[in-house]
């Protein structure tokens, strides 16, 4: 009974709101299948903000029927205030308060977000977005939030790593009077040794930016390497020297094998030639028979036979 009483009381009340909300004809935009559409007004506290305005007839009863029927979209953000309650039957006003739609492009990766925050320091708090301490933001925090805004963040990182990398040993070469000219040993082999780089790297977005050696160690020397190389020379005699029609830079010999190489020494000046041995068949008293481009590159043909020291090259 109680029930009924206060329905009464509250009918005219009701019914002079909803009088109160039906727009005058001059603010009604059109109609979407039958609900009249207010022009679209800003937020009043929020110059930012879009409000949509539907004023709807008392049969219907359902907000979900209602966006369906006339094919709106809701965004989650978005928030909604309807007067009076449809399920009293009286009619309504709906109005849509719209969320600011804004691309944030965060390591490449792009979406899509709608809110309602001031500017981008409460929208990232508000969407849990975190920045780290090298990261970049692009615009800047204090930078207010407007429809279509592009927010674009760049993930800094900076991280050590340590590459090795091979020291190669020198090779040291000492004469010894000791042994034969063209012999070698080796006294002491040679070893690489190995150090450790440090590099402090810049990454923006996972792609290596900058590269820089912080700190080098080295964790085991190199060993050089030791040759001795004979200088005692391989003297094949000492004598007379003449020439004879042979092909360039090469001379006979009664012993030595053919192939032999052979330094040839004029003593008399000090120049030098290498021959190559190509037989015997010497007749005179000579030791060596040149070529005779051999032969003029330690005197003069017209010589005939000059004194010569023969060597191991």
């Amino acid at each position: 009974m109680w029930s009924k009483i206060l329905a009464l009381v509250l009918l005219p009340i009701l019914f002079i709101s909803v009088i109160n909300i039906i727009p005058e004809e001059n603010n009604v935009e059109g109609q979407v299948l039958g609900v009249r559409v207010a022009k679209a007004e800003q937020d009043k506290e929020d110059s930012r903000i879009k409000i949509d305005n539907y004023f709807v007839e008392s049969s219907t009863s359902n907000f979900k029927d209602f966006v369906n029927d006339n094919q709106l979209i809701i965004y989650p953000q978005d928030k909604i205030t309807i007067f009076p309650d449809l399920e009293l039957g009286l009619g309504a006003k709906i109005s849509i308060k719209r969320s600011l739609n804004l691309t944030v492009l965060d390591a490449k990766e792009s979406r899509e977000y709608r809110t309602f925050a001031q500017n981008i320091d409460e929208f990232l708090k508000e969407k849990s977005i975190e920045l780290g301490e090298l990261d970049k933001i692009d615009p800047a925090l204090t930078h207010g939030i407007d429809a279509g805004l592009k927010i674009e963040i760049t993930r800094v990182e900076k991280t050590n790593i340590d590459e090795k990398e091979k020291i190669t040993y020198k090779t040291i070469r000492k004469e010894d009077p000791e042994m034969w000219k063209g012999e070698e040993r080796i006294a002491q082999k040679g070893q690489n040794g190995e150090k450790k780089l440090t590099y402090e790297i810049i990454r923006e977005n996972g792609e290596e930016k900058t590269r820089k050696l912080i700190k080098t160690d080295t964790s085991k020397e190199p060993v050089e390497e030791i040759i001795y190389f004979g200088t005692k020379e391989v003297v094949y005699g000492v004598g007379k020297a003449t020439w004879y029609n042979a092909p360039p830079l090469s001379a006979t010999h009664n012993t030595l094998p053919s192939g032999t190489m052979v330094l040839v020494t004029n003593i008399s000046n000090g120049k030098q030639v290498t021959v190559k041995i190509v037989g015997p068949g010497i007749q005179s008293n000579a030791i060596i028979d040149l070529s005779p481009d051999a032969f003029a590159q330690l005197a003069s043909l017209r010589a005939g036979a000059i004194t010569v020291r023969l060597t191991k090259p």
